[in-house]
């Protein structure tokens, strides 16, 4: 019999009868052409974060019953920087110049970008776009600016520091800035919201105008 040990939580923790885990434990098998003892377990934890490292070895019993031990072993997370919208499109339809109009989390008209972090490791993002009034009005500008604030409790450390408030200009393609810093990557608290306040200026000529706003992520 084999059994497997991790310090993943913290501390020492053998995987036995009364708490199995990863295939833990296991009859020990042995190969017929070499006369090897084999045990295989799998081990996989999502909750662990990026860059941790985890320190493994295996108990296992001899012919005699007696409890022998391997060496100690380990192994890193790689962290992973993944994002996603779940609210990609935001669309304010016709607006009046000179008036400013805001995305709303209350009746929805329209609702903020919403930016979920998929990867296993904070996450710093940034903000860029193209221009949404190319008439004369080009980024950064007071007519089209942004903040960031949670979708979830918790989502980053520091709200007063993570988070961009009050709004501020939308970059320029190609010379992002700060959108948010350190934004968690556990299921529950991993979403932050992206808001807009765009004013039509009174020079702009009439018609439909669109940007194209860009949300990049790097390791926080």
């Amino acid at each position: 019999m084999a059994w497997l040990a991790t310090n993943e939580t913290g501390e020492w923790f053998n995987y036995t009868n009364d708490r199995p885990k990863y295939g833990s434990p296991i009859n020990i098998t042995t190969n017929p052409i070499t006369g090897a003892n084999i045990t295989n377990f799998t081990w996989s934890n999502s909750t662990l974060e990026g860059n941790t490292t985890v320190q493994w070895k295996i108990y296992y019993n001899d012919s005699s019953g007696n409890i022998n031990e391997t060496d100690v072993f380990n192994f890193s997370i790689t962290p992973t920087i993944s994002i996603s919208t779940l609210i990609s499109t935001v669309e304010f339809g016709p607006l009046t110049a000179g008036i400013s109009n805001y995305t709303m989390t209350i009746d929805g008209s329209p609702l903020p970008f919403v930016i979920r972090n998929d990867g296993n490791y904070r996450a710093n993002l940034t903000i860029e776009s193209t221009n949404l009034f190319p008439a004369g009005n080009l980024n950064p500008t007071l007519f089209f600016m942004f903040n960031s604030s949670l979708n979830e409790t918790g989502s980053v450390w520091n709200t007063a520091t993570d988070l961009i408030n009050p709004f501020t200009r939308v970059a320029a393609s190609g010379s992002p800035v700060k959108f948010a810093t350190n934004l968690n990557w556990t299921d529950i608290n991993d979403e932050i919201r992206g808001h807009l306040n765009i004013t039509i200026p009174v020079n702009e000529s009439a018609g439909g105008k669109s940007a194209e706003i860009t949300f990049t992520a790097s390791q926080g």
